[in-house]
């Protein structure tokens, strides 16, 4: 899956560029509906080695749409969550969509659960 960095905030670029501050993000796969914790710092428990940024065709329009807060009530690390849909896509087909996302594993930066919700 592609995404272009500066719809990410260039969150894994040098600091000087990033307009978004994480040290991971929460995509979702536009193919089999998993929403995922990616990270290109190694420090980040959320890091692969197989990751990797390429330069491509987008398939999609990127979208960020929100910051989202894990379960733990004193954690202040935040997770910005992206999905990519295509520009034609309508809001009532984003809801649609969105039902169907897989998130069973999305947890914060610093590995608490995060609950499925975009409200």
């Amino acid at each position: 899956m592609g995404l272009p960095v500066g719809k990410l905030g260039n969150v894994f670029g040098s600091p000087a560029l990033r307009s978004i501050d994480a040290s991971s993000v929460g995509v979702v796969c536009p193919r089999c509906k998993f929403v995922g914790n990616y990270s290109l710092f190694e420090n980040s428990p959320d890091y692969n080695p197989r990751d990797q940024v390429i330069l491509a065709h987008p398939v999609g329009e990127t979208a960020f749409l929100k910051w989202l807060k894990c379960e733990v009530e004193n954690c202040k690390t935040p997770l910005p969550l992206f999905a990519i849909w295509s520009a034609a896509t309508t809001a009532e087909e984003r809801e649609a969509d969105i039902s169907t996302w897989r998130w069973e594993k999305l947890h914060c930066p610093q590995g608490h659960k995060i609950q499925a919700s975009l409200k």
